[in-house]
């Protein structure tokens, strides 16, 4: 009979150890799958803070272009309207300038014919006049000349 109990004993043995094997594998997949979704979890919380950091930068971005936007472009139609008068008003100088030059050509045409001059200042008058060559229009540095003019810059700037 101690062979029939050793034997019985170990299918017992050999039946518990079946049984509680698939226990045990069943709580290490268990431990594992709470890890698994521990980790989810963290992952859809850091998410969720990206998610919400992102619809903050928008949200204040959104606000940033509203206000600052229209202001630039305010700020250049400004800028573009004192540059158009102050265009304007060199072009009323400049074309002031050619009248009284033109003026001043006829009185001293005039006046060299009524003293019977040759006419000396009719060709230093000339220099202004003279026709403007397309290769005289490109301007480099190095042909650059610079004449001090003496502005007033408050003039020219629009307060705000």
């Amino acid at each position: 009979m101690d062979m029939d109990d050793n034997a019985e004993r170990m299918r017992l043995l050999t039946h518990f150890a079946n049984s509680y094997s698939a226990y045990f594998k069943s709580e290490e997949l268990t431990q594992e799958l709470s890890k698994l979704q521990e980790y989810v979890e963290e992952s859809v919380v850091k998410l969720e803070e990206l998610q919400s950091l992102f619809e903050m930068n928008k949200a204040e971005y959104r606000e940033w272009v509203e206000t600052i936007v229209p202001c630039i472009l305010q700020q250049n139609k400004a800028t573009l309207e004192v540059f158009g008068t102050r265009l304007e008003y060199l072009s009323r100088i400049v074309q002031s300038l050619k009248t009284a030059l033109d003026t001043l050509e006829t009185q001293i045409i005039q006046a060299e014919h009524a003293f019977g001059l040759n006419s000396p200042f009719r060709n230093v008058l000339s220099y202004f006049r003279r026709p403007v060559e397309p290769a005289a229009m490109v301007h480099t540095l190095e042909n650059a000349k610079f004449i001090p003019i003496d502005i007033n810059i408050e003039s020219m700037f629009v307060s705000t």
